[in-house]
């Protein structure tokens, strides 16, 4: 069931069904008048009505603020007022009432259009109002997005930029560390050459060993025998430096001949290896490797007491650099630091004292650095035991 929804022409309020079913309310062609328009205009209709003899009915007030327009008044010619013949507005009341209901009409229609003139005028202004409103709420959030999105673009940017830089210094640090790597390698490598040319040797000054020689024989047995076993020495020492390499591939590595604990010492005229001892107490054990070579290679006797207390280094090959060091300078005032060294936790250590200890004594408690703990301790304290009673005096 649908509900007709009727507005008045003059007025421009609803007009009840009720009042239209009543006549309380008229149409008049497609227009409609209300019931308080109706009674306003009475005058004109109940002239009709009444006949010559009434005089018209007053205005009422509301007619002014009624929305009559232009077209309204073409519809009252429907009304029973209209069809008064013509000439009778000038014979008498009548026609006096005629010619003021038709003034007020145009009077009304008049106000009418001007008031929705007025309406529509608002209508526009608050829709204009509305528009602007939201273009501005929508300008606003424009900007707010294109803030954000460029903020976001400049972070993106930030890591871009710190992700290849570190790339770069991880690409710089592998470089190193394979320098480094290949540095150490090829010194292990003439090494082993150097006791295989040894090994070699000996086994050709073996082959010569007549029957007359046997106390000769058994002694050039037991250093092969060294030989041999500092040759395997050496190749565990090169796969045990190959690792460790490898797990610092990501470690921080200074650079060789970098200052450490503030600096290098300057080195004192016509002595070149005094600017690696500063690098004997560097955090870096690759360093600390370095400068005691650098010192060995000196050939100079004063480095020894600088290389002597790199036997209790805390890196394995530091310790077992500095005893071959040792060995090389013929650094006999070493030999106290080389017994103790013998007691090291590490079996590769232990080796490398005794062939230094038995290189610069000519002696051989026969010390073997893999035995049981207590038969190492025992050859330990024959050997300390003979450097007390006659080895220190030199004989």
């Amino acid at each position: 069931m649908s509900i007709e929804l009727v507005f008045c022409d003059l007025c421009n309020e609803s007009v009840p069904a009720s009042d239209l079913a009543s006549g309380r309310a008229r149409r008049l062609g497609s227009r409609v008048v209300c019931s308080a328009c109706e009674a306003a205009m009475g005058g004109a209709t109940a002239t009709a009505a009444e006949g010559p003899g009434a005089s018209p009915a007053p205005a009422a007030p509301e007619l002014v603020n009624a929305g009559l327009d232009s077209a309204a008044l073409d519809d009252t010619a429907e009304l029973p007022s209209a069809s008064v013949p013509p000439g009778a507005v000038a014979e008498g009341p009548q026609g006096n009432s005629s010619q003021w209901v038709g003034l007020l009409a145009l009077a009304v229609a008049a106000l009418g259009s001007w008031l929705l003139s007025v309406r529509q005028d608002e209508a526009e202004q608050n829709g204009a109002r509305r528009v602007q409103a939201l273009s501005a709420q929508q300008r606003e959030r424009a900007r707010a997005t294109d803030g954000a999105l460029e903020g976001l673009r400049a972070e993106l940017q930030a890591a871009a930029t710190a992700r290849q830089e570190l790339a770069e210094a991880l690409g710089q640090q592998r470089e190193e560390l394979a320098s480094l790597l290949d540095e150490r390698v090829s010194g292990l490598q003439a090494a082993l050459a150097e006791q295989k040319a040894a090994t070699d040797a000996l086994f050709a000054e073996l082959a010569g060993v007549g029957p007359a020689q046997q106390a000769r024989l058994e002694e050039l047995a037991e250093r092969l025998d060294l030989q041999a076993r500092e040759s395997r020495l050496r190749a565990d020492q090169l796969e045990d430096l190959e690792d460790s390499l490898r797990q610092l591939a990501l470690a921080p590595v200074a650079p060789a001949g970098a200052p450490a604990g503030g600096g290098t010492p300057e080195p004192s005229p016509g002595a070149d290896w005094q600017r690696f001892v500063g690098d004997l107490t560097d955090p870096n054990p690759g360093l600390r490797l370095d400068a005691v070579y650098a010192l060995g290679d000196s050939k100079d006797a004063a480095v020894v007491p600088h290389l002597e207390g790199m036997l209790e280094d805390g890196d394995l090959f530091v310790r077992m650099a500095t005893c071959r060091v040792l060995m090389e300078l013929g650094a006999r005032s070493a030999v106290p630091g080389l017994i103790d060294a013998l007691g090291d936790e590490q079996s590769a250590v232990r080796e490398a004292a005794m062939v230094a200890l038995r290189e610069l004594t000519g002696r051989n408690f026969r010390f073997d650095p893999v035995s049981p703990q207590a038969e190492r301790a025992k050859r330990q304290a024959d050997w300390r035991a003979w450097w007390n009673r006659e080895g220190a005096s030199g004989r």
